[in-house]
């Protein structure tokens, strides 16, 4: 049996053979630090998230992750009866009623409210622009706030550090976001704010990649770094309740061989290249898995939330999982395609493609074809 396999066994409380779901990458709560970028970044640009610093009434650009689903699929398992017994054969462990998916998360009413308090303490001068849905600011203009920032800091440690500070108005936690490393206090120099942008890590034990901040800051006369303004993308920590039921979703959620042959089964397109134009497709087609390929599952669940627009936020869960062909798959259209990519762990070309599998409901989204590189 797998660790995955057994550590859903114990979020599940029940025994466990070959047999019992084990898609969950890890749903005991340890955290897995692979997040989508590599860390903050400087300016108005960034490998983090991009955010727009050209004004203080600015708000924060981002993408939406790519394991993001519709929302408008429903688990086909159901949310199981009282005796917690499993009826279907693709589901393993009990069925925990606390599933109710994809997960619901209203926004807390008394949110908006603390967080002004907070800001009128603050920065009266400040104004706010709040998302019901989300339940935290999109942005903080005129805040003009000197932060503790000594030059041999981490700028985004020190940022984060003064965030937490302040809770009702900042709901975030500094381990859970790129925050150490690159810039430093001593690199704010100019009186003219920059902005410093940085992204999501985590969410409690599963990775994210949709949240952003990006603070604006400047040096005063004197000699004080300011936060000028704050633009963002983000949810509040994860309640505990919410917690336990990604916990509980991803323990009832399909085994591992029907999430595997849900992919084997799924057709990838990818491009094939070599026209008379550089780098321009010659043609496309399709792959369907190969007895010999291989499927290998991500560490980890992602999470993925986008507004509901009724004062809430909906949560889904994914999982990247990889179809790594069989050298006997590979044709000369596949050695020509976006497919093929230089082999990470040596030299050669790896052929195959990607996908975000949901761990609850087994549908996949957002394929791709490639593992790890970008062609032309």
């Amino acid at each position: 049996m797998s660790r995955v396999a057994l550590m859903l066994c114990l979020v599940a409380g029940s025994a466990c053979g070959d047999d019992v779901g084990t898609a969950s990458g890890d749903a005991t709560g340890s955290t897995t630090a692979a997040g989508s970028s590599g860390g903050a970044s400087s300016g108005t640009e960034g490998t983090a998230a991009t955010a727009s610093g050209s004004s203080d009434s600015g708000t924060a650009e981002t993408s939406t992750s790519a394991a993001a689903t519709s929302g408008t699929t429903s688990s086909t398992s159901g949310t199981g009866d009282d005796s917690g017994s499993d009826s279907s054969s693709t589901t393993g462990g009990p069925v925990l009623p606390e599933c109710d998916y994809p997960i619901s998360w209203e926004a807390d009413a008394a949110a908006q409210a603390a967080a002004q308090a907070e800001l009128d303490l603050i920065a009266p001068e400040a104004t706010m622009t709040w998302h019901e849905d989300r339940g935290t600011f999109s942005n903080l203009s005129d805040l003009d706030v000197v932060i503790d920032c000594p030059d041999d800091e981490p700028l985004l440690d020190a940022v984060f550090a003064y965030f937490e500070l302040h809770p009702d108005l900042f709901p975030v936690e500094g381990d859970e976001w790129f925050t150490g490393g690159g810039n430093l206090c001593q690199h704010v120099t100019s009186p003219t704010p920059n902005t410093f942008n940085t992204s999501r890590r985590d969410m409690s034990a599963w990775t994210v990649s949709r949240d952003v901040v990006a603070p604006r800051l400047y040096r005063n006369g004197d000699g004080d770094v300011v936060l000028r303004s704050v633009s963002a993308t983000f949810v509040p920590t994860l309640p505990e309740e919410i917690i336990q039921q990604v916990t509980d979703c991803i323990a009832k959620g399909p085994n591992e061989t029907l999430l595997e042959d849900t992919l084997r089964e799924e057709p990838f397109d990818y491009l094939i290249y070599g026209g008379p134009i550089f780098c321009g497709p010659a043609g496309s087609d399709t792959y369907v898995a190969q007895d010999p390929d291989s499927v290998v599952f991500s560490d980890a669940a992602q999470l993925s939330w986008f507004e509901a627009g009724d004062g809430t936020t909906t949560v889904t869960i994914a999982q990247r999982v990889e179809l790594v062909l069989a050298a006997s798959s590979v044709t000369a259209a596949l050695e020509a395609s976006n497919a093929a990519c230089p082999d990470p762990d040596g030299a050669g070309t790896i052929y195959g493609f990607a996908a975000f599998m949901d761990l609850v409901t087994a549908e996949i989204s957002n394929k791709l074809a490639g593992l790890g590189c970008i062609v032309c």
